[in-house]
């Protein structure tokens, strides 16, 4: 509503400037200073170009041709009239010619032929009035062949230019709209003046909802602050001051992306002319990376970590650990008669009970814990931040939620128990040597008759204490 009332509003301008040029022509044509009737002119024809052009192709968008036609013969008749007046009024003083103007122009907008009919039509007024004000002299006719000559070729330069960027400016657009990236950029005024097909598509809109327009108006009648990727998107548009690359997320219909966002600024005389957003989409990438890391990191069989991964979360905890003086517990679990099981029962029901297993300790643990097989029926659970007592109390929950459970396999039902060995350290030391301590410690749960737990701790042999460091 408010653009199209601004549209007829410079429309009434335009046709009040032009009945004033009119008006000022004919009234004062031949009272005119020569430097007043040139400023007027080129008043006119700028005025023709800077303003009337664009907003006549806003206004008739179906006709943008047709539009380029009446601008080029409005312009021709402001320069066929500056001609008379130039050697009507004031013969041969500062032979300033402007039809090269149009001509110029009609090669750019339109083609080589418009160029050319320019040409023909602005050197035939220009001997026509040359005729009427003084008589028909041969080398009136050879100057126009020879203007026609040289302003032909330029046209002829003109427009193979004009080809050749035309030629590398398709390429890249069919680039840019068969691009998989989302790309959308801004002119210095904040028109959104690049959106592909990609882009178009993820905002679920049309080319026309966003091209063309005003950034803050597009994102309002998207509604951002309904629409998460719309906000983050255009958020950048104008947050985003340096070029550079960053990475983004954005949810959008339930769903979690992960771009790659490169933003490059376009200068014009020192100065940002412009904005663009290149987003690449890393979702199925990120994604290919977390199954990667988590088969390196995860036991197939049992979804804990593996042995790999704990070790590295140990050295991570341990360091931790010095540095907050904090205490640091294990949990190392063995279950019982495991052989037996697979002899009884099968291979099969040997993987369910380890799934099972690994499934209970992993619910009866914190998310901040670490909980691993370590290998065969053996797990190890790693408690930053703990103390014998509550490690301890982490153990016989266990232990105690192990034996008083039932694991079914194709319709039989299978108990088992486990032997556990915790130790705790406030100390420094190394994983080998904690790992030893509750290896002992379980040991001595075996040695005792299984399915229970020992701390190493309580042990009273000497090597089986930590020592605090010297």
């Amino acid at each position: 509503m408010k653009e199209g009332l601004a549209l007829t509003l410079k429309n009434i301008a335009i046709l009040l400037f032009y009945a004033a040029y009119t008006l000022v022509k004919l009234f004062y044509f031949q009272i005119l200073p020569y430097a007043l009737h040139f400023l007027i002119d080129i008043t006119a024809l700028s005025m023709t170009y800077i303003v009337v052009q664009p907003t006549w192709i806003k206004t008739f968008r179906r006709l943008r041709k047709w539009v380029t036609y009446a601008i080029t013969g409005i312009a021709m008749v402001i320069c066929g009239l500056w001609t008379i007046e130039h050697y009507y009024l004031f013969g041969s003083q500062l032979g300033i010619e402007l039809y090269y103007i149009p001509i110029v122009l009609a090669t750019l907008f339109l083609s080589t032929t418009a160029g050319l009919i320019v040409t023909g039509i602005s050197n035939l007024i220009l001997l026509l009035v040359k005729i009427l004000v003084g008589s028909f002299q041969a080398d009136y006719l050879i100057e126009m062949c020879l203007n026609i000559l040289f302003t032909g070729l330029l046209v002829y330069l003109i427009r193979t230019v004009v080809n050749l960027r035309d030629q590398v400016a398709n390429k890249q657009h069919v680039l840019l709209q068969n691009s998989r990236d989302l790309v959308i950029g801004i002119n210095r005024e904040g028109i959104i003046d690049v959106c592909n097909a990609s882009m178009l598509q993820f905002l679920g809109v049309g080319k026309a909802d966003v091209t063309q327009q005003y950034f803050w108006e597009v994102e309002e009648k998207l509604g951002a602050e309904e629409n998460q990727a719309v906000e983050a998107i255009f958020s950048l548009l104008y947050t985003e001051k340096t070029a550079g690359c960053r990475e983004l997320e954005i949810v959008k219909g339930g769903n979690s992306y992960t771009f790659s966002v490169n933003t490059y600024h376009f200068k014009d005389d020192g100065f940002i002319n412009g904005r663009i957003l290149v987003l690449s989409d890393l979702t199925e990438r990120k994604e290919m990376e977390r199954e990667l890391e988590k088969k390196a990191t995860e036991d197939k069989l049992t979804g804990l970590h593996n042995r790999g991964y704990f070790e590295a979360k140990f050295k991570e905890e341990k360091l931790r650990s010095e540095r907050y003086h904090h205490q640091l517990s294990l949990i190392l679990i063995d279950l019982d008669h495991f052989k037996r099981i697979n002899d009884q029962y099968g291979h099969l029901a040997g993987d369910a009970v380890l799934r099972e297993t690994a499934r209970f300790i992993r619910s009866h643990v914190r998310e901040t814990d670490c909980t691993a097989r370590y290998g065969g029926e053996e797990f190890v659970i790693l408690l930053p931040e703990t103390g014998e007592e509550e490690a301890m109390e982490v153990a016989q929950r266990i232990h105690q939620g192990l034996a008083d459970r039932i694991i079914c396999h194709e319709e039989k039902e299978i108990r088992v128990s486990a032997s556990l060995g915790v130790v705790t350290s406030e100390s420094s030391f190394d994983l080998s040597e904690l790992l030893g301590l509750a290896d002992k410690a379980l040991y001595q749960s075996k040695k005792n008759g299984r399915n229970q737990i020992t701390s190493a701790n309580s042990l009273r042999e000497k090597e089986q204490y930590l020592e605090p460091e010297r």
